[in-house]
Order: C-alpha cells, then structure tokens, then sequence
C-alpha cells in the first residue's frame, strides 16, 4: 500500500542532494564546537571558586543557572543552524540544486523510502533533527559540566560519550559512510 500510485515525472541530477544527505562531517563539528562551549559553563565556576560568590549574588544560583542552560541551548541552535546553511550553500554552489521538488523517492538512495515528502520537505526534516540532535549533546554536555568540578574532567566524559556515539554509528552504517563526500570530488591526478 505505501508504494503505490508512485510515480516520478521528471528526472534530474540528484548527485547534490545525493552528496548532501550522505555529508555529515560538519554535524561533528558541530557537536565539537558545542563540546567545547557547553562543558566551561559550570565546571569553570567551580575551578575558578567564583560558585561561592555566585551564589551570594542577588539573583543568586538558581537563575544564573537558568540563564547559562538558556545560553547555552541558544549558542547550540545557533551553530547548528550555521552550519546547516552553510553545507546548503556549499551544495547549491558545488553540484547545484535540481528538482527539489520532486518526491524523495526519486533519490535513488531513498527508493524504498516510506516517506511521501519532497525533497526539500525532507531537507528541512534533517536539519530539525539535526537541532533535535544538538539540543541533546548540549543538555549531556551541561550535565557532565554541572557534575564536574574541572573543565578538562567535563571534556574529557564528553568526548567519551561523542565516541560511543560515533563506534555505534560506525557499526551501523559503512565506516566509509564519513568520507562519501571526499570520494565524489574530482581526481586531479
């Protein structure tokens, strides 16, 4: 039932949209990036001894924390956002964006997809799972920092729980699955 009445009217070059779902370098760094603004958040108050006069001020502990998790998530959204536009952008001036508007099925890595949205449609979808994704690294990331009382200690159990992550998608998909991009440039040999 859910593959029938498909049909796809025109044919184009998906070698861009192919490459961009297929690129995933920048979410890493974008993960990074949010490792290494999350974890000083409020481990480095504790390093520095500045929590004991943190929480003799007048908004006191409770809302600076508040607005160091708000902070934090807005940084993260932030880089992931940029990051996300930029990989558009690179894609659209690389390979050029043809037939976004076609089903996704028309990619021909998503032949048997259940999915009946546009490309573009599922374009936007990736990028909101994305977010969803960095708002999960980041609230990990805060919580190591908020348990740990040196930066390098919070680091450290965040590269750990980054590499976990990595091994399982390692062993999910092809370890070549990181390096699809650097193989659709062209040789200059």
């Amino acid at each position: 039932k859910i593959y029938k009445d498909r049909e796809i009217l025109n044919y184009y070059d998906y070698t861009g949209y192919e490459s961009y779902f297929y690129y995933d370098f920048s979410s890493l760094l974008v993960v990074l990036l949010i490792l290494f603004f999350t974890t000083p958040v409020f481990s480095e108050e504790i390093e520095l001894k500045m929590d004991s006069l943190i929480l003799s001020s007048y908004k006191g502990k409770y809302a600076t924390r508040r607005e160091k998790v708000l902070a934090s998530i807005v940084v993260s959204l932030l880089i992931t956002l940029l990051f996300n536009f930029l990989d558009y952008i690179m894609f659209f001036v690389l390979f050029g964006f043809e037939g976004g508007f076609n089903p996704l099925y028309s990619l021909q890595s998503f032949a048997h997809t259940p999915f009946n949205s546009s490309i573009i449609q599922f374009v936007f979808f990736s990028i909101g799972c994305e977010i969803i994704g960095s708002m999960f690294f980041c609230s990990v990331f805060l919580v190591f920092s908020s348990i740990s009382k040196r930066v390098l200690s919070a680091m450290i159990c965040g590269i750990g729980i980054l590499c976990f992550f990595i091994l399982c998608n390692l062993n999910y998909h092809k370890a070549a699955h990181f390096w699809y991009f650097a193989q659709l440039l062209p040789s200059h040999a």
